[in-house]
């Protein structure tokens, strides 16, 4: 019978021509080779792990098929940059940075580049970038990161265009409770942008609140579509930035 030889996982087949101080010179080296491969695995295991923990501990709570576009905010603040015209085409068709959107919401550009961005007629638009909450027959909505409210601002101005009706617009809310401080619902039954706003928001200054803007109409002219989100001053002066706030997210 041909006898049998164990050998431990760290030990190396020797060579049959292999003299006996190779042999053991092979042997002492395999396992600190092991040794160093999974102290190397482990700790890209640790780095890996932290990188997810730090990303999903930061985005907010959604529903299955929300769009998100949170990933990779890291910082406690974040500052928000204004106007928000959308002008950023890494994200045409796909939600705007630093908002979160569900349905048809998502960044159009004219001239279209899809039949769900075609709305003939479209004019005044700022740049050739702007976001669409769903066409005539479908709906949407898009909910900006929650920022603070600088303390010189007395108005938010806008362009919107569509004719979805009441319950669909641009909206305010305090971060807090969720209580709304601005309603803005008028349309007309174009695809030309208009000049809108949400005035008195002086004595909301240094607040945290939140965007809106949603359509919930499926019918013709039932649609919204919004550009040039502009933060001003009593004197009218835009306010060019304001401090965001990605954590905690309440909404």
């Amino acid at each position: 019978m041909i006898a049998q030889t164990a050998y431990k996982p760290c030990d190396v087949v020797p060579h049959a021509s292999a003299t006996t101080t190779e042999v053991a010179s092979a042997s002492c080296k395999r396992p600190a080779y092991y040794l160093l491969s999974c102290v190397g695995a482990i700790f890209g295991l640790v780095v890996a792990a932290d990188i997810l923990l730090r990303r999903f501990r930061l985005l907010p709570r959604s529903d299955p098929g929300d769009s998100l576009s949170l990933v990779g905010v890291r910082r406690p603040t974040v500052k928000l940059h204004f106007p928000m015209s959308f002008e950023d085409d890494d994200f045409i068709g796909r939600c705007p940075e630093f908002w979160i959107c569900k349905g048809g919401a998502k960044i159009c550009r004219h001239p279209p580049m899809s039949h769900s961005c075609n709305h003939p007629g479209i004019g005044a638009v700022d740049g050739k970038l702007y976001l669409s909450l769903g066409d005539d027959m479908s709906t949407g909505s898009a909910t900006s990161l929650a920022f603070l409210l600088p303390t010189n601002v007395d108005m938010i101005e806008f362009k919107r265009s569509g004719g979805a009706g009441p319950g669909s617009g641009f909206y305010v809310r305090l971060l807090n409770d969720d209580s709304l401080i601005c309603i803005a619902e008028d349309s007309l039954d174009s695809n030309l942008f208009v000049d809108d706003k949400c005035l008195g928001l002086n004595k909301y200054a240094g607040q945290a609140v939140y965007i809106i803007v949603k359509d919930t109409s499926k019918s013709i002219w039932g649609k919204v579509l919004v550009d040039n989100i502009r933060l001003k001053d009593i004197s009218g002066k835009d306010i060019s930035n304001a401090v965001g706030i990605p954590s905690p997210l309440r909404i």
